[in-house]
């Protein structure tokens, strides 16, 4: 802390329509304490240092705050000119929460603050949710980037690192040949029960718990990640194993995944092929399509002995003849060999 900077740590007393207005600029008022001559003082109207990420700050957190300038320019003619003089006015400034607590949910600490400052309530909405989880930090891995919000949703920037159980408490969930490949993952983690501890314990992602996630990889394999669900698996026999590939991937989980174009067309491209992978059901059209479609080959089947059956001779006295003439039973037939079709498929569900 230092008079001469203009440098505080300050604690977060109370904010003014901050949530409500735009013009406020995420504004708190800040409470700091003097050591030297152990007094305290309020500072009005501090705002973020960077208007393109901010973290909110709420009652009772600790902000790192510096004084700056907010300059105008005004003109006695009422325009603007090179003439005019520059008016600085001082604006403090914060940067994001003190780490005091050691959590990524709540790092409250009132250890500045005058009971008559505060409302009764402080921010009791967000003091409820707070007790209600148990957020650990995630493991951190050499050369990541980490950005962990208060509820368990996290960005990881990070790569492949060797497993090292000296250096780490938790290893990584994924593998990899070769250390420094790039990975991506967004994650909303399973929230836990509330525990003292949390801050205490690190975690990492978990693609089979996780609320939703997305991964972006280059060469890592997910080895716990399968297919369908606990109680009704579905993984990937014909092509490689969905838990064994090892080239670069985009995975979206979620209990639910919506793809909507707006204005044009939605495309799945592959080079190889496109799985529908289901133990339920495939509907086109819209959610209540009703009309089942054919087993290409029991289809196939059951024409052809139409068509056999067609062709048997019939004996009426001394006429014999058939129900299709020659031309046209050829016709059928030839037409039958294209009725399978060897790139479309599908399979009947399996339960």
């Amino acid at each position: 802390m230092s008079d001469g900077l203009n440098v505080y740590v300050g604690e977060v007393y109370a904010y003014d329509q901050a949530y409500k207005q735009p013009d406020k600029h995420f504004s708190v008022h800040v409470l700091i304490r003097d050591t030297k001559t152990n007094s305290t003082r309020l500072i009005d109207n501090v705002i973020p240092a960077n208007t393109n990420m901010k973290q909110m700050p709420v009652i009772g957190e600790n902000v790192l705050i510096f004084l700056g300038y907010n300059p105008e320019t005004k003109n006695s003619q009422g325009g603007a000119s090179a003439s005019d003089t520059i008016t600085r006015y001082e604006q403090w400034y914060y940067l994001n929460p003190v780490n005091m607590r050691f959590s990524v949910t709540d790092n409250i600490s009132f250890s500045n603050s005058s009971a008559k400052l505060y409302p009764p309530t402080k921010d009791d909405d967000f003091v409820a949710q707070a007790k209600e989880v148990g957020i650990s930090p995630l493991q951190p891995y050499i050369g990541d980037i980490l950005i962990e919000g208060r509820w368990g949703n996290t960005i990881r920037l990070g790569s492949t690192s060797k497993k090292n159980n000296k250096i780490y408490a938790v290893d990584q969930p994924w593998e990899g040949d070769k250390a420094s490949d790039s990975i991506i993952v967004l994650s909303n983690s399973k929230i836990l029960p509330a525990d003292p501890e949390s801050h205490k314990k690190f975690r990492v992602e978990n693609i089979e718990e996780d609320r939703s996630c997305l991964y972006l990889t280059t060469t890592q394999k997910l080895t716990k990640f399968k297919l369908g669900t606990k109680n009704k698996k579905n993984p990937l026999s014909k092509f490689q194993s969905e838990s064994q590939f090892k080239t670069s991937q985009f995975i979206g989980i979620a209990d639910r995944v919506i793809l909507q174009a707006k204005k044009d067309i939605v495309v799945i491209d592959s080079p190889k092929a496109i799985v529908l992978n289901t133990t339920g059901y495939i509907k086109l059209g819209n959610d209540k399509a009703d009309q089942p479609l054919p087993h290409g080959h029991v289809l196939a089947n059951i024409l052809q002995k139409i068509l056999n059956q067609l062709s048997v001779p019939i004996v009426v006295g001394s006429n014999v003849g058939t129900f299709m003439s020659k031309t046209a039973m050829a016709a059928a037939q030839q037409e039958m060999k294209n009725l399978l079709n060897k790139n479309f498929y599908i399979t009947k569900n399996t339960y």
